[in-house]
Order: structure tokens, then C-alpha cells, then sequence
């Protein structure tokens, strides 16, 4: 048999909420939510101080989303728990599953240069203090010193009436790691294993330039009479893994 948790349809879920939030941590937004829905929060937040932000009619769970993604976090409800963490700190997860090809029924992996962009920059005007705000973040390469091309594209984002450069910071930050999220990413397909879920790092070896430790974006598991069970899991890249032939093959130093 199989159990599977999911977000319950409660009233309180499916409520439409507006209300404004001032001069408050990111983390209190979420405890109140929280508080409202009837659950416990867990996970890391980063301290990030939100001088006004709106829940323009939306249901909490829909508010939940646009601010883990605005602000670079992941976000689930399991049980009675709201699971709310920075991405940064579940991609340096240890990995669960070490996988090479003979252990996949099939891999869909793929790396893009179009419409990947190389930067983000927020401008912006703070009119309590009068002056510009300007953030600037440039992505960093996966595979370190290995010769690749770039787009060359700029991601421009306009910051909210208001906001403080900290939260203009964590903006440009989560912009940027949103837009790079599809760069090299894919699906793998296994026999099934119900211990895998979103939110896991597992590792690919033996898997050339696709070597490295990915993060489980969506798990899904299905059981039919013709294929038995099957995990398919959408995995994005957080760390590439040189081969050791690689090192190997890399010509000597003068």
C-alpha cells in the first residue's frame, strides 16, 4: 500500500486573506500565517526585515508561495507542520541517493544557454532616505573554471514601493536563482523508492558534464500492473561533480 500527505482543503486554506504586513521579519509573516492555518513552523528562514508587504486577496497558501519565491525559500505543509526553508541551505543537504546509469529506467537531463541570464539588477528609489537603490548579483558558474558560453542577457527587476536595500538584496538574489533554476535540470525515472520526496539532494556518477548533486523539485511516485512501481523525479542542478578522469586528462601545468 501506498500513503501519500498533501496541503488539506480546509476553510482556513482556502480563505481569501487581505490583509498588510509592516515593519516585520520574514519569519514572523510566516508564524502568523501559521498561527492562522493552526500549524507549526520549522525550518530556516532568512532574517530578512519586510518594511510592507500586501496579501492582495489571495488564500494563505497562495501568499505563502509568492513570498517564498520573492524572497528565495521553499515552502510545504506536511501534517500539522509548515515547512518553510531557504533554498541555499536545502541545496547543501547531504545527498539521500547516490545513483549512476544502470540504476535509472531513464534520464531527460538538460543544459541551457538561452534565456539564462548572466546578472540581475534591481533599481529602485527609497524615498524616506532620498536616494537610489541599486542591486547588482552576477550568477556563478556550475562547473567552475570549464569554458562555456554565456547569454549575455541581464534580468531587470523593479523593486516594490518602499522596500529597504535588504530586501532589494534578497530579491535580486532569489530572481536570479529563480531564472537560473532551469539551466541544467531534467528528469530521472527509477524503480520506485517511497522515501524519496521534494526538497532532497540526491547525487548522478558516472554521468560526464551531468555529474553532481541535484535537488528533488517534485517527486512523483505511480504504481500500475505493467510497470510495477516507478519514482519519477524532476531534479534541478546545485553542484556539479568532476569525474576523476577529468582531473586526469586536464593537460599539466608549465
Amino acid at each position: 500500500s501506498l500513503k501519500a500527505l498533501s496541503t488539506g482543503i480546509r476553510h482556513a486554506n482556502r480563505t481569501l486573506q487581505p490583509k498588510a504586513y509592516e515593519n516585520m521579519m520574514l519569519a514572523d509573516i510566516v508564524k502568523v500565517i501559521a498561527a492562522r492555518l493552526k500549524l507549526t513552523v520549522s525550518g530556516s528562514i532568512k532574517p530578512i526585515k519586510i518594511q510592507r508587504i500586501t496579501q492582495y486577496q489571495e488564500r494563505d497558501v497562495e501568499f505563502l508561495a509568492r513570498l517564498a519565491k520573492q524572497y528565495g525559500h521553499t515552502f510545504k505543509i506536511v501534517d500539522k507542520k509548515l515547512v518553510f526553508t531557504r533554498n541555499d541551505a536545502l541545496s547543501q543537504q547531504e545527498a539521500v541517493l547516490v545513483m549512476q546509469p544502470e540504476n535509472l529506467l531513464s534520464i531527460r537531463l538538460r543544459d541551457l544557454i538561452k534565456g539564462t541570464p548572466d546578472k540581475a539588477v534591481v533599481t529602485g528609489y527609497d524615498a524616506k532616505k532620498k536616494r537610489a537603490i541599486r542591486a547588482e548579483r552576477k550568477t556563478q558558474p556550475l562547473r567552475g573554471k570549464a569554458k562555456r558560453h554565456t547569454s549575455g542577457d541581464t534580468l531587470k527587476i523593479t523593486p516594490n514601493k518602499g522596500e529597504s536595500q535588504a530586501e532589494t538584496n534578497a530579491r535580486a538574489d532569489a530572481a536570479l536563482q529563480d531564472a537560473q533554476e532551469e539551466r541544467c535540470a531534467g528528469n530521472i525515472t527509477l524503480f520506485g523508492n517511497a522515501l524519496l520526496v521534494a526538497g532532497q539532494v540526491i547525487e548522478l556518477q558516472r554521468m560526464g558534464k551531468f555529474s553532481g548533486r541535484y535537488l528533488v523539485k517534485q517527486a512523483r511516485h505511480d504504481y500500475s500492473k505493467s510497470r510495477g512501481y516507478i519514482t519519477d523525479l524532476e531534479i534541478k542542478m546545485v553542484e556539479y561533480i568532476a569525474e576523476e578522469s577529468e582531473h586526469n586528462d586536464a593537460p599539466a601545468q608549465p
